[in-house]
């Protein structure tokens, strides 16, 4: 998935890596329902957040926020370093005229609606929030070129927006346009990664053009 918030994630280099259950207080049961979009049902949202109540988790501060936002984005993180690993795999089988194997296509979806379950659940969570709530300092990276809570939660849905398109496309056995996708996802991260390194770089110049002026001076 090409968007800010997964860039410069840690990636997976193996298939065990790739195939390790991710543990989070987000999704800490399976089987829960989905609707026939494949979203969780309003019910199992709520056994979710249910659960993290009784763990003394909520989103009654601006601390909590930031801690349950900075959990979000880890999550997504691995489970998304996990996807793009395993659909390499398949990429590479049908590329190879081979057939696809069923376990990792398995994976792959559990791993598409892992991260869809938990955008479903972080927009339960941090529903109500106004365009001026402010994330504290830290909680989303400079990096990811976001600046508050609301704008967090749009970037998560057009995560969960092509998610759904790849499974769409995985169930139709339509491994050409989750490639495109794919691969449309990983020039947009070179662009962003280039575009950072630009505007770090141009600041350390104005730093020190603005240290030079007050120096002459």
């Amino acid at each position: 998935m090409s968007d800010s918030i997964l860039n410069n994630c840690a990636k997976v280099t193996t298939i065990e890596e790739a195939q390790k259950p991710v543990l989070t207080m987000l999704l800490p049961v399976k089987g829960l329902r989905h609707d026939e979009q494949g979203e969780l049902t309003a019910d199992a949202v709520k056994i979710v957040t249910d659960g993290m109540l009784n763990l003394g988790v909520s989103a009654n501060t601006q601390d909590a926020k930031t801690a349950i936002v900075l959990e979000i984005k880890k999550v997504l993180c691995t489970l998304n370093a996990q996807y793009e690993f395993l659909l390499t795999q398949v990429f590479e089988s049908v590329d190879n005229s081979e057939p696809v194997s069923k376990p990792i296509l398995e994976s792959i979806k559990e791993k598409n609606r892992a991260m869809r379950d938990i955008i479903s659940v972080s927009r339960q969570i941090l529903k109500g929030v106004s365009n001026n709530t402010e994330v504290t300092e830290g909680v989303i990276n400079s990096s990811d070129n976001t600046g508050n809570l609301k704008k967090t939660l749009e970037a998560f849905q057009n995560i969960a927006d092509g998610l759904g398109s790849d499974s769409a496309a995985l169930d139709a056995e339509r491994y050409s346009d989750v490639k495109r996708s794919f691969e449309i996802s990983v020039e947009n991260n070179k662009s962003i990664s280039t575009n950072l390194a630009l505007y770090s770089f141009l600041n350390v110049i104005a730093v020190g053009l603005l240290f030079y002026i007050v120096s002459a001076k």
